[in-house]
């Protein structure tokens, strides 16, 4: 998954400062077995699932929300099929992000030359792929978990991507996520649910939009 790119950061809005999740009292110990053997657990490397996307804009008092469908496809990419309350393609890469309209009109941006970008892009393609461990190269990372349910915390270590964003966290059920939320270091934030997240069962006409 190391490259894929992450369109959730492109979406940060802004929201109140709350006090954080409490999974940021505990460390992870990435030594641990049962830490090691619940990132090993993750198996898919291409996903798909609905998703809705909820931000807020605190200082407006004003509270956004869209969904879709999003593919997760190993050595291609991310695609965000909005489905409300208007109709896009949005395809991400390490390099690039591209978005189609239902008109048609086509945009795209580089990204690969922003540090900050790339840095929780990276985070995100590592938690889609379980791979907790390698996210400690930028993050600090923390965990909870029981049998049922866990959560993950994400604080950046470079002082750069620390004065952007404040953490991301990340909650599910076995190798199921349930939702991503980052909050921004001014208080901006963005959530993303998930439901209904299986293996992607690659298809001709799904594969046909990373091609945008």
């Amino acid at each position: 998954m190391k490259r894929l790119a992450s369109i959730l950061i492109s979406f940060i809005a802004l929201m109140p400062v709350f006090a954080e999740p409490e999974v940021f009292s505990h460390p992870a110990d990435l030594s641990d077995p049962g830490f090691i053997a619940f990132c090993d657990s993750f198996q898919n490397a291409s996903l798909s699932a609905e998703f809705t996307q909820i931000r807020r804009l605190a200082r407006l008092g004003i509270e956004l929300e869209s969904s879709g469908r999003v593919i997760i496809a190993e050595n291609i990419g991310m695609a965000w099929l909005t489905e409300t309350p208007y109709e896009s393609v949005m395809i991400v890469t390490d390099s690039a992000v591209k978005q189609k309209l239902a008109n048609g009109t086509v945009s795209e941006m580089d990204v690969s030359g922003n540090i900050i970008y790339t840095a929780i892009a990276d985070a995100i393609q590592n938690v889609f792929s379980g791979d907790f461990r390698s996210a400690s190269e930028e993050f600090s990372v923390f965990y909870t978990g029981t049998d049922n349910s866990w959560e993950i915390g994400l604080v950046p270590s470079d002082q750069a991507v620390s004065a952007f964003i404040s953490y991301i966290t990340i909650k599910g059920e076995g190798t199921v996520f349930n939702e991503v939320a980052m909050v921004q270091s001014d208080g901006n934030s963005v959530i993303y649910e998930f439901s209904n997240m299986e293996a992607w069962d690659k298809s001709d006409e799904e594969e046909a939009f990373f091609s945008i």
